[in-house]
This record gives structure tokens, C-alpha cells and sequence, in this order.
């Protein structure tokens, strides 16, 4: 068996690695086998139509990747945006949805990929519809300073939806359904709700970690996620309970459920465990990648993942399955651009924004004027400058700061986006220029303080 490595735009193939044999793994269960590896982004979701083709999305702080397995073998096609995606879900082969940073939506229709909304301070990083029409994608703020909720949906022209019945301050970062109006949401703080956009009921979680995703079949629903510590919700019987994590992961990033009730985990660190019930076991896998996905195929399951705390890149993507390398070909249709010129002549720059409350109402002229938010912040000192603990809920970043919880010492640092470490000077000696954590795409400067966390 063969492997299929990329650098850049060039593949080789070389021996499958001996681990690849699976040890240890139950009789009759299939071997996890790499297939793809060092993609030029990190993978971080994929979905298999009905009929069999396969699709991957991810990318890195500056592009998109989008990969396409079928009969004719692997494609990589240009989803018409450069922000990273964070979520593929369609229904068919030719109807496929993908959502990622800055609020961007593309939509695959059997011949390329056309954007079909973008830009915004928040990512989307899930999305489920039990048919096309009804799709809804979920996402947020993550940063420490103002975090929030986003949900946009298709009927809504994908537009952002209210966010009433959600508690304020809470990213979700997955949406799943039982069906059309049966759907979850999972987000910050062990968040789990049930309904539908506009009528969420939040339900009890024995957590108060990050959850990252939901997924069940029939009656198995399960949760995953963590900062501090790993965790792993199963619904029983109308309440979420707490199962032990086979293992030592750091974090659950992905679980999928098949319609046998097979469900396998996946985390940093090449961690994937596989089980039913409340049983699982750690599989040996050939790689130490970061996992953030995995998907239900018609033979088996994929994961995919990459370098999720440095630079996302690397990418892989695994399969328990007859799934075969091959070379990557480009798909022969370009993606279609965002028109940033149609949202800008709509209601928010000549609506309410421009001439309605905000400009003469309550916001100017009243609370915030003169009442406890701007005398709070003042009697409780300057602004936090670059590499500043920001852990002081009386106290806030400087303009063009935001304040970053950062994964691995598990504290908050004000910081400005960056590309390089050149431009990380005024936060102090030994500076980075690095990813914060997982679910975020955007480099941060940050103090030397932060710089090793989860190297």
C-alpha cells in the first residue's frame, strides 16, 4: 500500500508506515490507514455525498483548501474564497455547502464553487440542514474580550439570525439535527441547546469546558470537546452524562456516530478512539497530527487534520476504508468571488446603523454616555497594552487589541492579529507570532509567556 505525501503542489508516494497493520485492533474492525499528508493546509472537516464522493475542506490564516475524491480519483478545487473553511455539509454531489472564517458561505453545484456570503468579525464553524434548503451554520467570537454567538441560515437569505434563548457570550462551534426541527448546538462553556434558531431551550451539561462538536445516529448522541481537560458527553435517556476519555488526549475535537452506533473520537495528537456505548479504545495511528474531523463514509470513516496549533498546515487526512491515494489534480473550474459591492448598498449603510438609533438614540446620549460602562472602565485604569494579562473583567485591551485565551498555560493575553514576529516588538522580548489555540484560524502576537503553549 502505498502513501500519498504533498509539499506544496509536488506529491510523492512511499510505503504505507508499519503502524498502518493496526495493532492491537479488534478482529474484524478495518486498520486506520493514512492516506494523504502534508497538504498545504490543515484539514479540518469532511463529508461523504450519498452517492460516494468525498469532500474535505480546510486551509491556512491566508487560503482556502478544498479537496474532492471520487471515481476519477483526487481533485483540488478552488472554493472562491482564501479564508479557511471550517465545515463542509451538502445533499447531494452537486450541492454542497462549506463555511468558514469572516462569515464566509460557498456553495459547490456540480461545477464550481461560488461564494455566497463573506466578511464579518466572526467565523462559522459548523453547519448541518436535514435538505439544502434548510441549512443553518453556527459560529462565533472567540476572543476573551467579546465573544458572541453567530447563526446564519439559508431562508434567511444568510443573513444573522437573533441568537434569543442562547445564553450572551458564548461561541457555538457545531449545529447537528434529528431532523429539520430537532437541532443542537454545542459552544464556550459545556453550552448544549436544543430547537431551532429563534426558540433554543438550553439543556444541562455536566461541563463547563469548550464543547467543539455534536453528532449522533438514532438514538446515539454524543459531544466531545475540552480546554483544560478532555471531555466526552453521551445523551441518555433526555440527560447529558459524563464518560471517562480512554487515554491521555489534551482535547476531543470530533466524534461521528454511524447508523450501527459505532462512534470514533478524535484530538491532538493524533488521538482517535474508537467504541459503542461507553466503551472505547485507543487506536494506533501512523501519525501525531492534530485530528479536528471525522465523517461517516459508506465504508468506514475518514478524520482529517493537520497542525492545529502552529500555522495550519501539513494537513492529513485518514481513512478506515478502501480509500486510495493518488495524485492531486486541479478541478478544472475556478470558484466564483464574493461580490463585496451587494451586501454594502443594503440596509446597513443606509438603514437604522446610519441615520436611526445608534447615531441620535439611547446609545449616544444615554447609558453608555454617562452611565456605569464608561465610569466602570475608567476607575478601573488605561487600557491593557500588547502582552498584558487581561484576566481583569474590569479591565480591557487597548483599540486594536483583543484579548486571547490562549491554550496550553490557559491564560488571556491582549494581542494584535500579525503575520510574522517582525511585527511583535511591543509585545515584549521573545514575542511569537502563533495561533492562540484550536478553533481559531488568525495568528496572534504574543508575550514569550504564551509562545511555548502546546508546542
Amino acid at each position: 500500500m502505498a502513501l500519498l505525501v504533498c509539499a506544496g503542489s509536488a506529491c510523492t508516494t512511499r510505503p504505507t508506515p508499519s503502524a498502518d497493520a493496526g495493532a492491537g485492533v479488534d478482529a474484524g474492525v478495518d486498520p486506520w490507514r493514512l492516506v494523504l499528508s502534508g497538504l498545504p493546509g490543515t484539514l479540518l472537516s469532511a463529508w461523504e455525498s450519498p452517492d460516494g464522493v468525498l469532500y474535505a475542506v480546510g486551509g491556512t490564516s491566508t487560503s482556502a483548501l478544498v479537496l474532492r475524491h471520487d471515481a476519477a480519483g483526487w481533485w483540488v478545487m478552488d472554493s472562491g474564497t482564501n479564508h479557511a473553511l471550517w465545515w463542509v455539509h451538502g445533499s447531494s454531489a452537486s450541492d454542497v455547502y462549506a463555511v468558514g472564517a469572516e462569515g464566509v458561505v460557498t456553495h459547490f453545484d456540480g461545477s464550481r464553487w461560488t461564494v455566497l456570503r463573506e466578511g464579518g468579525d466572526f467565523t462559522l464553524f459548523g453547519a448541518w440542514g436535514a435538505s439544502s434548503s434548510q441549512l443553518v451554520a453556527v459560529g462565533g467570537v472567540v476572543t476573551s474580550s467579546a465573544p458572541r454567538a453567530a447563526i446564519v441560515s439559508k431562508t434567511s437569505g444568510w443573513g444573522e439570525l437573533g441568537t434569543e434563548g442562547l445564553p450572551p457570550g458564548r461561541a457555538l462551534f457545531k449545529v447537528w439535527g434529528a431532523a429539520a426541527n430537532d437541532l443542537f448546538v454545542v459552544g464556550e462553556g459545556g453550552l448544549v441547546a436544543r430547537g431551532v434558531p429563534g426558540a433554543w431551550t438550553v439543556l444541562s451539561a455536566p461541563t463547563t469546558e469548550r464543547l467543539t462538536t455534536i453528532h449522533g445516529a438514532g438514538a446515539e448522541v454524543y459531544a466531545v470537546g475540552g480546554l483544560r481537560e478532555p471531555v466526552l458527553l453521551r445523551l441518555d435517556h433526555g440527560a447529558w452524562r459524563a464518560l471517562p476519555v480512554s487515554g491521555s488526549p489534551q482535547l476531543l475535537n470530533g466524534v461521528a456516530v454511524n447508523r450501527a452506533g459505532e462512534v470514533v473520537l478524535v484530538g491532538l495528537d493524533g488521538y482517535l478512539a474508537e467504541g459503542q456505548g461507553d466503551d472505547f479504545v485507543v487506536r494506533p495511528l501512523p501519525v501525531r497530527s492534530g485530528l479536528h474531523g471525522v465523517a461517516v463514509t459508506g465504508s468506514g470513516f475518514v478524520a482529517v487534520g493537520g497542525d492545529l496549533l502552529g500555522a495550519f498546515g501539513r494537513g492529513v487526512l485518514l481513512s478506515r476504508g478502501p480509500l486510495e491515494p493518488g495524485a492531486l489534480k486541479t478541478w478544472p473550474q475556478p470558484g466564483t468571488r464574493w461580490d463585496a459591492g451587494v451586501p454594502d448598498a443594503g440596509e446597513v449603510d443606509a438603514g437604522e446603523i446610519d441615520a436611526g438609533e445608534v447615531d441620535a438614540g439611547e446609545i449616544d446620549a444615554g447609558e453608555v454616555d454617562a452611565g456605569e460602562v464608561d465610569a466602570g472602565e475608567i476607575d478601573a485604569g488605561p487600557p491593557l497594552g500588547p502582552g498584558e494579562l487581561c484576566e481583569d473583567p474590569l479591565r480591557s485591551c487597548a483599540p486594536g487589541l483583543n484579548c486571547w485565551f490562549v491554550f496550553g498555560p490557559f491564560h488571556s493575553w491582549c494581542g494584535a492579529t500579525c503575520t510574522d514576529v517582525s511585527e511583535c516588538g511591543a509585545s515584549g522580548p521573545g514575542a511569537c507570532c502563533k495561533l492562540p489555540g484550536p478553533q481559531v484560524s488568525v495568528t496572534v502576537c504574543l508575550p514569550e509567556a504564551a509562545c511555548d503553549a502546546g508546542s
